[in-house]
């Protein structure tokens, strides 16, 4: 497997928002977002390193005294799926609750079985085409969908294309809208967080909103 990092932190998005959590960061993915937080694991990098999946989990597992919650993210963890399988594996038999951030080009049939979070990508992205629609209908009982909403634009999408209405059939009322840190993005249509509430109150839509708790502690730094 490649890895770019693994660390620990708290959860800085997503249904486990605020618990200590064991970051696996992989390296690779296979798309490109224009507001990407994390570039350093797009692509090669003198940084990361080489394990088998045997080797990773023994390295999760030389962090002790800390909860035996791991989130394993990218980069994107679909790149490397048949050693993600065999590790998810070892690590939920060491007594680890697993989940894994996704962005939403594979199918979730793809993934290993355990608690997913599905992000789909919206125009700031750049790369809004890029969602597996199968993702709407093969969806497990502890799956999440994630938008990150930058631009009144993404706001305009979602409405557009029905994008919650259609995730709520599976989803229910798992479903975040996580704001984008505005030092990642450029334009004068960016929103605010409160401008987000607001849309979401006058919808009426049954959605959790949030803003990276990570960026508000540590800012930009990484392993954080």
């Amino acid at each position: 497997m490649k890895i770019c990092e693994i660390f620990k932190s708290l959860q800085g998005e997503g249904p486990n928002q605020g618990l200590p959590t064991i970051f696996l960061r992989l390296q690779g993915c296979n798309l490109t977002c224009k507001w990407c937080d994390t570039k350093y694991a797009q692509g090669d990098s003198d940084d990361s390193f080489e394990c088998i999946p045997e080797e990773v989990a023994n390295k999760i597992a030389e962090i002790t005294a800390f909860p035996k919650r791991v989130c394993i993210t990218g980069g994107e963890p679909g790149v490397q799926i048949q050693s993600l399988h065999i590790l998810v594996d070892l690590l939920v038999d060491m007594g680890y609750d697993v989940s894994i951030e996704t962005n939403g080009s594979f199918s979730n049939s793809y993934m290993p079985q355990c608690p997913l979070i599905i992000d789909y990508k919206l125009p700031s992205s750049g790369m809004q085409d890029s969602f597996d629609d199968s993702n709407f209908v093969d969806v497990g009982e502890n799956d999440w969908l994630k938008m990150v909403i930058a631009t009144k634009n993404d706001l305009n999408y979602i409405i557009l294309n029905d994008i919650i209405g259609r995730a709520q059939v599976k989803y229910k009322n798992r479903i975040i809208l996580s704001i984008i840190d505005k030092t990642h993005i450029e334009g004068s249509d960016n929103i605010s967080l409160k401008e987000l509430a607001e849309w979401v109150m006058n919808h009426g839509f049954d959605v959790r909103i949030q803003k990276q708790l990570h960026k508000l502690i540590w800012s930009d730094e990484r392993g954080k």
